[in-house]
Formats: C-alpha cells, structure tokens, sequence
C-alpha cells in the first residue's frame, strides 16, 4: 500500500512538472513587477523570497519521503499546503498591485515555519 502511494504521489510529481516545462511556467515563480504600491509596502523581492522559501521546501519533503521520514500521504498534505500558501501568496500580490505587505510577509512566513516543522529537520 505504502509503495502504491509512493508510486502515485511520484507519477503525479512528475506528470505536474512536465506540463508545467512545456507551457514555460514556474509553479512558484514571481509574477510580472508590477510599480505600484506605496508606503507600508515590502519590495517586490519580498514575494520573490516567499517563492523561493516555497520552492526549497517542496525539495525539503521530497527529501523527507526519500529517506522515509514521513510518509506519501503525509507528503501530499504538505504539499497541499504548501500549494495553499502559494494561492495566497499569489492573491494578496494581485490585491496590492504586486507588493506585499508586511502583515503579509509576516503571516505568509509564519504559515511556511509551520510547515517545516511538520516536515522535520534537513539533514543535508
């Protein structure tokens, strides 16, 4: 059972990552630069930085669930939030003109801390 759920989460894995390589997008890439915004706003590399935390940690869980550290339905719930918080990320980009705020920078954050703790320490 274990094995068919490996298989599946690593097919879908795979079949997601080459669609996604063929129409040229990142799944966690940032948006166009948008100027607009104001004061009480973050640099648009604050969204940039929240992509790439997004990104290390998707590597971060498919390392876990190599070295049987958690297990593939575990896996494919942090992944589901770690999608999650993508979504928001993208939304509250869009709402303030492609910034994001500091109260959103802070809670995107604290949302991803959450995450890694669930998906334990990297032993690199």
């Amino acid at each position: 059972m274990k094995r068919k759920l490996l298989i599946a989460a690593a097919s879908l894995s795979v079949f997601s990552l080459g669609a996604l390589a063929q129409v040229g997008h990142r799944p966690f890439g940032p948006g166009p630069a948008v100027i607009v915004g104001g004061p009480g706003f973050e640099h648009p590399h604050a969204r940039a930085e929240i992509d790439d935390r997004l990104m290390r940690q998707d590597r971060s869980i498919d390392k876990a669930l190599q070295e049987d550290r958690i297990s593939a339905e575990r896996a494919m719930n942090l992944h589901a939030q770690d999608d999650d918080i993508a979504r928001r990320t993208r939304r509250l980009a869009e709402f303030h003109g492609g910034y994001l705020s500091p109260d959103d920078v802070r809670m995107l954050n604290h949302d991803l801390d959450e995450v890694s703790r669930e998906i334990g320490p990297d032993i690199w």
